[in-house]
């Protein structure tokens, strides 16, 4: 087993890069602790215990499902055999960087995830809500691996199978290892092996003497245990509110009289702030916005804390134009989550870049087929719309593969922003195009124009764009 130590925060950032996406995490405060479930460490388990905690969490929720509800009941501290692990680099380490001695990081293999609607996850919700004991009891209708030596193995689970099930997990990242049971002359006894030797593939160290400087930064991103855990409006310890324009953009119009269409950006200091008194400082704000624009200006405020929100278009909050008089704030109730969870989903640069070339690197030979076609001022309508259908369907698909692609950070986005731009616009002419063909009120006059003077000039235009943001990814360190 590979074993890196780390010596700070821009380090752990930087080694574990090309691991976002990949593969899963785990930190502990102590890097001598083996990973072991809590039921595990209780010294009086018994299946009775997990059968109650289940039966009493489907008398609450009857939707959910047995391995749900222990995941849930593991998040907020109740023994079980689920041990969190994590999809997030940065998750992980605030855990391993916690306690006074020396953490780990361990970087997990995601290749032997199973979900929780197989037959091994079934059988295990066999075991923990059937009256079964006996492993000879189960049932023999699986796969050739028999049962006996499906339950006592431990296995990491799907994320999107417990990432969603609770708010906890949502802000952290989370799935599990569910560990399996031991079995002693058919007996099913509740507490299996406990060591998953097989699924780390490294621990990364991280020594108590930087554990300070770690907590620091990512206290700064939002990991920590007022956002991780609870929401910093019950916390009292508030920090200071600024807030700095960004961007702003200002038109004149007529509705029917004159006023001003005012759109700005504001990025605040802190994610540790009270919604009272940042409500105050947005108030402050719009009477100098209205003392400069006009008291009828109609104005559209967004505040966000960092490039990150901007890039997912998280807001904190918005400040809307409400058809008369003022304004209205509309809060973002799940800004904190959605900003640790987008985070959290974060591929690597080199996987972005490599999904992102080979998308666009397949659909540039069927626009230039298209571009070639209509580059002829002359070109015949009815054999142009022919390439059209042939092409129609592998535009669409490399368009919706480019939109399964998962964000990277935000430094990396402006690349991927723009690959995704340009095969956008592609499929865009492509299916409009398409649609078209079909209708015969469509002049060919209209085709044509639109073609010359909207379609192609926003390929290109996006086409340059790509070439120019590929150029700048590519010397981002």
């Amino acid at each position: 087993m590979k074993i890196k130590t780390i010596s700070s925060f821009d380090a752990y950032v930087y080694y574990t890069e090309p691991y976002k996406g990949r593969y899963f995490f785990r930190g502990q405060a102590d890097a001598s602790w083996n990973i072991k479930p809590s039921l595990f460490r209780c010294g009086a388990a018994t299946l009775e215990m997990e059968r109650q905690i289940i039966h009493n969490g489907l008398e609450e929720d009857k939707k959910a499902t047995p391995l749900s509800i222990l995941f849930h009941a593991q998040h907020y501290g109740t023994p079980t055999r689920i041990c969190d692990v994590t999809v997030s680099h940065l998750s992980a380490l605030f855990f391993a960087s916690e306690g006074d001695a020396d953490g780990v990081v361990f970087v997990m293999d995601k290749s032997k995830t199973i979900t929780t609607a197989g037959y091994e996850m079934g059988l295990f919700t066999t075991i923990l809500t059937e009256n079964i004991y006996k492993a000879s009891d189960l049932p023999q209708d699986g796969p050739m691996t028999s049962p006996k030596e499906i339950i006592t193995q431990n296995y990491v689970v799907d994320a999107r199978d417990f990432n969603f099930s609770n708010e906890r997990s949502f802000r952290q990242g989370g799935t599990g290892i569910v560990f399996g049971f031991e079995i002693d002359n058919d007996n099913i006894s509740p507490i299996g092996r406990n060591t998953v030797d097989e699924l780390i593939i490294e621990k990364i160290i991280i020594p108590q003497s930087v554990k300070n400087e770690i907590s620091d930064k990512l206290r700064r991103l939002g990991y920590s245990r007022e956002i991780l855990y609870i929401d910093p409006e019950e916390n009292s310890e508030f920090e200071g509110i600024t807030l700095t324009e960004t961007e702003s953009k200002v038109d004149v119009r007529f509705d029917p009289e004159r006023f001003n269409k005012v759109i700005a950006k504001y990025r605040l200091n802190t994610l540790y702030y009270d919604r009272d008194a940042l409500s105050l400082q947005i108030d402050k704000l719009y009477r100098r916005l209205f003392a400069r624009y006009g008291a009828n200006a109609r104005i559209w405020t967004f505040f966000y804390y960092d490039e990150n929100d901007l890039t997912n278009s998280n807001w904190i909050c918005r400040g809307e134009w409400p058809k008369n008089d003022g304004y209205a704030i509309n809060w973002n109730k799940s800004f904190r989550g959605f900003r640790l969870h987008y985070m959290n989903e974060q591929i690597s640069r080199d996987e972005a870049l490599a999904r992102f070339t080979d998308l666009v690197n397949r659909i540039e030979p069927i626009y230039d087929r298209v571009y070639s076609y209509v580059s002829s001022a002359d070109f015949d309508v009815s054999s142009f719309f022919a390439l059209i259908k042939s092409i129609r369907t592998d535009s669409k698909d490399i368009f919706l593969a480019a939109g399964d692609i998962s964000r990277s950070d935000a430094d990396f986005e402006k690349f991927s922003e723009a690959a995704y731009q340009h095969i956008a616009d592609i499929d865009w002419l492509i299916g409009d195009m398409a649609i078209f063909a079909d209708r015969a009120d469509i002049k060919e006059q209209y085709i044509r124009w639109s073609l010359s003077n909207t379609y192609i000039p926003s390929c290109e235009k996006s086409k340059r764009t790509y070439l120019e943001a590929k150029k700048i990814a590519a010397n981002i360190k």
